[in-house]
């Protein structure tokens, strides 16, 4: 997914490639976590392409998962976040990157939407 920078921060054009992702997610902090997740592609059915996930670092844009496996930039996949009210959300991929033990995976994501502030405190307060 293309972007660009600035000295202060990143903006990532959104999922769809058309535009930036709206202001109140830029301006969302980046905190550290360690949430257990489940991702999958979109257009999977089959239980066997989910791949369990830790989310290392969320805002209300973004995530970054680390995985066992790498996943292709720009695929489209669902998050499902455990033990919240409404735990999937959708995202695409916007890099996978080899973590520094040789063995796993930083895989940045972008949401298609935004979470909202009761959502992301939710998400860090379960973490």
């Amino acid at each position: 997914m293309p972007s660009f920078s600035n000295s202060e921060e990143t903006f990532l054009l959104n999922p769809a490639g058309s535009s930036l992702i709206p202001y109140e997610c830029r301006r969302s902090t980046p905190r550290a976590c360690q949430l257990g997740a489940a991702c999958w592609p979109v257009d999977s059915k089959a239980p066997e392409r989910r791949f369990q996930v830790i989310v290392i670092r969320l805002s209300a844009g973004n995530a970054i998962l680390h995985s066992s496996r790498p996943f292709e930039s720009g695929l489209s996949i669902l998050i499902e976040f455990r033990a919240l009210p409404s735990p999937v959300r959708s995202a695409r991929v916007v890099r996978s990157r080899p973590d520094t033990d040789g063995e796993s995976w930083l895989i940045d994501c972008a949401f298609t939407e935004c979470l909202t502030d009761e959502e992301l405190r939710a998400f860090l307060s379960d973490g």
